[in-house]
């Protein structure tokens, strides 16, 4: 036997296993094979390295006590069935169905016909997505909505949740205005909004960025001649901009992401201002989450006095109840407004829920009941 060697088959798909079948070939064809050590691959090089190591294993080893060109023929052949099957196999990804779609293969190359091959590929891809994703999802979505719900929740659902009896086009941009500043909480100590600011940071993040790429797409190599500590310190700095770009092109992302937030909840509170309606819309949901009542019910139309539905519809007693009187004499009665530039609310002028001679009687924001006329 000749000097022992390893061989390493490099990545580039099914072009880089045509050329390597070729060295396996060569290898084989000058007897060399049998003194390869290891074999090293990534990639595409890896569909040859593992295809030729299923059919050693298949066949069981070189044989023992045998000549050397005995051993050799028989690296040989092992070679010729793998590189046989390869061509039969050769169609990236999915093999040509043309050619026995039905038939069971016998080469070893599959556990199913090649009518399979597009569904086995097809599961595959979105297998591969819904993993992707929900990996996404669990590993990153819900712990940034958690991180935020608790630091600026209750700005945000307090934005939402301005008061406000029309939809007008000044209410609109001022109620915008503040749910990003109440957001973002971008508060100066006088009072001043500074969103301007935070929008400049990610203008200049942006533009940082890309001159950090396009400073890094030149990397460290270069012609001329100069010594290791000069070499170092350039491949130092254009590893640190590519760490860079990476560092601020993450944050910008982030900011980006924040800001979609912020106005896709403003539009969502500007498209759901529903006050004097039957339908109680955002009020309700409102009521639901920030004062905290457990037993809210949201309809489209209201119930209609002595219905089953009737009995639990805006029941915003569970933290007060053993102090109110009787149900019959003191249900609640309806939804209530506060109206811009008053403190004092206003009573729902929809239909209540208030038996024959009770009348719907405000007391605050979010508590309203039927008391005797």
């Amino acid at each position: 036997p000749g000097p022992r060697f390893s061989v390493s088959f490099s990545g580039g798909g099914l072009r880089a296993a045509s050329f390597q079948s070729g060295v396996l070939w060569r290898l084989a064809a000058s007897g060399r094979l049998k003194d390869v050590e290891y074999l090293v691959a990534v990639s595409g090089g890896s569909y040859i390295a593992s295809a030729f190591a299923s059919h050693v294993v298949e066949a069981g080893g070189p044989p023992a006590g045998q000549g050397a060109a005995h051993i050799n023929s028989w690296y040989l052949g092992v070679v010729a069935r793998t590189i046989s099957r390869m061509q039969r196999n050769m169609p990236y990804l999915a093999r040509d169905l043309c050619k026995g779609p039905c038939v069971w293969p016998t080469d070893g190359s599959s556990c199913f016909p090649r009518l399979c091959d597009i569904p086995i590929l097809a599961t595959t891809i979105v297998l591969n997505f819904l993993v992707s994703w929900g990996l996404y999802v669990i590993l990153l979505v819900i712990p940034i909505v958690e991180v935020l719900n608790f630091v600026v929740g209750a700005g945000m659902r307090g934005a939402f949740c301005l008061s406000s009896s029309t939809a007008d086009e000044t209410t609109a941009s001022d109620s915008m205005w503040e749910a990003l500043v109440s957001f973002l909480q971008l508060r100066q100590s006088d009072g001043e909004g500074r969103l301007e600011t935070s929008l400049s940071a990610i203008a200049v993040g942006v533009v940082v960025a890309f001159v950090l790429w396009l400073l890094s797409r030149k990397g460290p190599g270069s012609k001329s001649k100069r010594n290791m500590s000069q070499t170092s310190a350039r491949v130092y700095c254009w590893l640190g901009l590519k760490s860079s770009v990476f560092v601020l092109v993450r944050m910008v992302q982030l900011s980006f992401v924040l800001w979609l937030l912020v106005i896709t909840s403003t539009i969502s509170e500007l498209a759901e201002r529903q006050y004097f309606t039957g339908d109680l819309g955002r009020v309700c949901a409102c009521r639901a989450y920030v004062t905290g009542y457990a037993a809210v019910v949201c309809k489209d139309d209201w119930a209609t006095p002595g219905s089953p539905l009737a009995d639990v519809l805006l029941n915003y007693t569970n933290c007060n109840r053993a102090s109110l009187k009787p149900a019959e004499a003191w249900e609640q009665c309806g939804g209530l407004i506060s109206r811009p530039g008053s403190d004092s609310p206003v009573p729902w002028d929809g239909p209540t829920l208030c038996p024959e001679g009770f009348s719907c009687k405000v007391h605050n924001l979010y508590y309203s009941q039927c008391e005797p006329d």
